[in-house]
């Protein structure tokens, strides 16, 4: 346990560190943070910190940085809770104030607007789970025999796809067969629909058969597709940080960020159970962000899983504003989402 002095001492060589990039001198903590103390007895308490592995002294200077034990300590015990910004709350307020039906569209526009709002990489993905079930099947008509095919799950998902109507086929053909899919169709997993059950709907129907060969394929796209519940902003953030500059780096973590099932995978690792996690260098188990921080959180309502997400940037990121951000946005979303279902 740490005593009080050397407590401050640490806050203030993280939260100058986080700010400048630079390593920090005991100088600097003297003249910048107030301590009350002599940058001798400051220069004392950083070497005996540094002995206990809290902070490092990567060059011949007397300057220090943190190691990933010193940034853990700093975010269990030292970090303040309430960092959140003007800007902030009006990214949230944004949110809540829209009538969130759609699960697709919140984790897209959480994703954009943490990326934004930290100045870090974000990325979300959609649930997926068995309860993830269809509600219904919609189709619109457009211009120039243009249609509009929708499916509606009961979580609140809707996925879209606008094809040609068929040559010789009445749009109330396509509306009829569309309802039957609808109909057999509706209750059960959007992730469990096979092509066999499908065909069978149209067997035997000429008409039906050529006007249900677009929605064939475009519910399955939309029951096994993984690639439209990933969703990825600010990747261009990164080179913004120093500790991104190395190109290889940066090459890795890009990689990583664009293979979908790596994103899943440690998304779902990340943010295991329900609440918010923090991640620091080595704690994370994927080796390419492993000289990265990563906020991570589950958000849920009345039972069911609304998505994950997690904030990546360097170890020095501004826990204190991501973390705070984070616990915010979870309570925001929960609540935009209840509001939405009981209007």
């Amino acid at each position: 346990m740490l005593d009080e002095r050397k407590r401050e001492v640490l806050r203030a060589v993280i939260e100058d560190y986080v700010s400048s990039g630079e390593p920090v001198g005991s100088r600097t903590v003297a003249r910048k943070y107030g301590l009350g103390v002599s940058p001798a007895t400051i220069r004392n308490e950083m070497a005996d910190l540094a002995e206990l592995g809290y902070l490092s002294q990567p060059h011949t200077s007397s300057g220090r940085i943190p190691s990933d034990k010193g940034y853990r300590y700093y975010v269990d015990c030292l970090m303040p809770h309430d960092r959140v910004y003007g800007s902030d709350v009006a990214m949230l307020r944004a949110i809540y104030d829209r009538r969130v039906r759609e699960l697709q569209w919140l984790v897209q526009q959480v994703v954009k607007l943490l990326s934004a709002a930290t100045g870090y990489v974000t990325v979300g993905m959609v649930p997926s789970e068995p309860t993830d079930v269809i509600q219904t099947f919609r189709v619109l008509e457009l211009e120039g025999r243009r249609i509009l095919l929708l499916v509606v799950s009961a979580r609140g998902s809707v996925q879209h796809r606008v094809v040609d109507l068929p040559e010789g086929v009445r749009f109330e053909t396509l509306e009829h067969a569309v309802a039957l899919l609808g109909q057999r169709l509706r209750g059960m997993n959007l992730h469990r629909v096979d092509r066999g059950l499908l065909e069978d709907l149209a067997e035997g129907v000429e008409a039906r058969r050529r006007v249900l060969e677009e929605v064939v394929s475009f519910v399955l796209a939309t029951g096994l597709g993984e690639e439209e519940r990933i969703a990825r902003s600010g990747t261009l953030n990164m080179l913004n940080h120093p500790e991104f500059r190395d190109m290889e780096r940066y090459r890795q973590i890009l990689s990583l960020l664009e293979a979908d099932e790596r994103v899943v995978a440690f998304l779902l690792g990340a943010s295991e159970g329900s609440g918010l996690s923090v991640r620091i260098g080595e704690e994370n188990q994927v080796p390419e962000i492993q000289e990265c921080g990563l906020v991570s959180a589950e958000v849920t309502a009345q039972g069911q899983s609304l998505g994950r997400f997690a904030v990546v940037g360097p170890k020095r990121m501004d826990y204190a504003h991501v973390v705070s951000l984070v616990e915010r946005l979870v309570q925001v979303v929960r609540e935009a989402w209840n509001l939405s279902q009981s209007g």
